[in-house]
């Protein structure tokens, strides 16, 4: 697991330019690429030109797919800082056990 993750956003379902990006990327950098995608959505777009995060709007349907999106990124990351904090830990107190 690397300390650097690339995650695609504003990913277009169902675009073949998508798939082609997606597939150079994991070709390119497959130790990287993280599994979360962040979905291509007006509600997104709306959220920056405005200056807010995701979780600052409310709107339907699109709301619920962006904040799933943006909440798979998160946990993904949030899994990565865990691991590396618990390495971490087991090296301090391996390095304790020696001295």
């Amino acid at each position: 697991s690397s300390d650097l993750s690339i995650f695609l956003s504003k990913v277009k379902p169902r675009v073949d330019a998508t798939d082609v990006v997606r597939s150079w990327i994991q070709q390119t950098y497959p130790e990287l690429l993280g599994r979360a995608e962040i979905q291509d959505s007006d509600v997104v777009k709306n959220a920056a030109a405005e200056f807010k995060t995701i979780y600052d709007v409310q709107a339907l349907g699109q709301y619920s797919r962006a904040i799933d999106s943006f909440d798979a990124m998160v946990d993904e990351i949030e899994g990565h800082i865990q691991g590396a904090w618990a390495a971490q830990l087991l090296k301090e107190k391996e390095k304790a056990n020696v001295e």
